[in-house]
C-alpha cells in the first residue's frame, strides 16, 4: 500500500499524510499515546494509495488494530526517548518516500516498520 501510495498520491493525500504525521509527532511530545495519530497516519497512507478494498479491509480491522497500535506505542511511550524517536523516524521515512515518489523504498520502509512495531511488542512480552 505504501508503494502503491508513492506512485498514486496527489499533492492532496501528500497534505493529508503530513498532517496526520504531525499530529503523531505532537501527540508523542505530548506524551500521549497517539494510538488514533498512528492509526490516521496508516489510514491516510492507505486512502492516498487508491486501493478502497484496502481501506475497507483497515476500516473493518479498526478496533484491533487501535488496540494493537496502543499497545506498540505505550511500549514506546514507556521506553527510551530514543525508541519514541525512532517510532517518529519510521514514520517521516515512509512519508519522505511517498512523498518523492519512491515506492520501492515506501514499500521497504513500512515492511521495516510494522516488523520493528512488531518487534517492540514481542521483546517487551518476553521482557515481562
Amino acid at each position: 500500500t505504501a508503494r502503491m501510495a508513492a506512485n498514486r498520491a496527489s499533492l492532496r493525500h501528500h497534505r493529508d499524510i503530513q498532517n496526520a504525521l504531525k499530529m503523531l509527532e505532537d501527540g508523542i511530545a505530548a506524551g500521549d499515546i497517539a494510538d488514533k495519530a498512528d492509526l490516521d497516519f496508516h489510514m491516510t497512507i492507505a486512502r492516498a494509495s487508491g486501493n478502497e478494498i484496502f481501506v475497507t479491509i483497515l476500516t473493518s480491522l479498526h478496533d484491533v488494530m487501535s488496540k494493537s497500535m496502543m499497545v506498540a506505542l505505550n511500549i514506546t511511550r514507556g521506553g527510551s526517548k530514543e525508541r519514541a524517536q525512532k517510532v517518529l523516524n519510521e514514520h517521516r521515512q515512509i512519508y519522505d518516500a511517498i512523498v518523492g515518489g519512491d515506492g520501492d523504498s515506501a514499500e521497504l520502509l513500512m515492511r521495516y516498520h510494522l516488523h520493528q512495531a512488531r518487534q517492540r511488542v514481542t521483546d517487551h512480552a518476553r521482557d515481562m
